[in-house]
């Protein structure tokens, strides 16, 4: 997960969706705690799925950030793609992200809200 995405969500906390956001702010610190190495396991491999962890990337020393949060997004995760010897999968409820993921020939999966709203944005 960028550092991007904690940056955003820290944004978030003095909007209108602001519980959500310190909600989740909440279960990633308790998942990485202060530490930034390392990587957790979200689901263990099974007989119908493989492993799924989670890992922090921060930002390269010099690294200058698209203007538009979802293209520097994109780009990370493609980034990222070309060290790793596994998929990088790009998981958003954003419309917008999941097109640019999939225009950069990521794995994308558009997440839906519980009341199965494709692509909404949490509200509060």
């Amino acid at each position: 997960m960028p550092i991007l995405v904690i940056d955003e969500l820290d944004n978030l906390k003095r909007t209108n969706g602001r519980s959500r956001a310190r909600q989740t702010l909440k279960a990633l610190y308790n998942d990485f705690g202060a530490g930034i190495d390392g990587r957790r396991v979200l689901h263990l491999k099974d007989a119908t799925s493989g492993e799924v962890t989670i890992q922090l990337l921060l930002d390269p020393p010099g690294h200058v950030r698209l203007h538009r949060a979802d293209d520097d997004l994109v780009d990370r995760a493609a980034t990222l793609r070309s060290f790793l010897s596994h998929p990088v999968h790009f998981v958003t409820y954003d419309t917008g992200a999941a097109f640019r993921a999939s225009a950069a020939d990521l794995q994308q999966h558009r997440l839906e809200e519980a009341n199965g709203a494709v692509g909404s944005r949490p509200q509060g």
